[in-house]
């Protein structure tokens, strides 16, 4: 880490301390979903690499897949991984662990068109279907609890990303317009997916 990049972190910790500032967590909502009374929302604006300094993983994630895709930095790439946030930048590779029960899982309904993705990079992936209202269910495979049922909007780039817990293998639903996606997600292993781009409307 630079001295420049350690300087700012520093500064940034202390002014999210001093604010007080909570993120919205949960394992059955999404980053579109409302945040817990006892918890208030939190809104970064990330334009350049500086910025995530002294932000966790999960900060990062939520505030990259929810920017416009015009607003996006252009100086860094990040690649979501079950076990850590991968920051690349001209200084080199930057890992942030991510949170001990929970794995970001981004997925991308698709009707005509879609991509090869594995590891979800909110910098870079787009998908499909922009801005667009589907009703989601993610349900546990083995015990058949339910970690999403709502309707949930994608973001710019097309993407529903959600917050599971660790350690499960869960089906997922998606639905629009008489339309149904339908997969299963793992978040068992360090190596699986957190980008899926295959579940097709049909």
């Amino acid at each position: 880490m630079t001295a420049r990049r350690a300087k700012v972190l520093t500064s940034v910790g202390a002014m999210l301390m001093a604010a007080s500032v909570l993120v919205g967590c949960s394992a059955k909502t999404s980053p579109t979903s409302p945040a817990p009374e006892a918890e208030a929302p939190l809104t970064v604006t990330i334009e350049g690499a500086d910025d995530v300094a002294g932000l966790d993983a999960r900060t990062i994630i939520d505030s990259l897949d929810s920017t416009p895709i015009a607003d996006r930095p252009t100086d860094f790439t990040a690649q979501v991984r079950p076990d850590a946030l991968v920051i690349t930048d001209d200084s080199g590779e930057t890992e942030l662990p991510m949170p001990d029960d929970q794995v970001y899982v981004a997925i991308a309904p698709y009707e005509q068109q879609t991509h090869d993705c594995y590891f979800h990079a909110p910098v870079n992936c787009v998908g499909e279907q922009s801005d667009t209202d589907f009703d989601v269910t993610v349900t546990d495979s083995d015990t058949g609890d339910e970690y999403v049922d709502q309707s949930i909007r994608t973001f710019d780039n097309g993407f529903i990303g959600m917050w599971l817990p660790r350690g499960v293998t869960a089906e997922v639903v998606i639905e629009k317009d008489g339309r149904t996606a339908t997969g299963t997600v793992s978040t068992v292993n360090d190596d699986d997916a957190t980008c899926i781009t295959t579940m097709q409307l049909s």
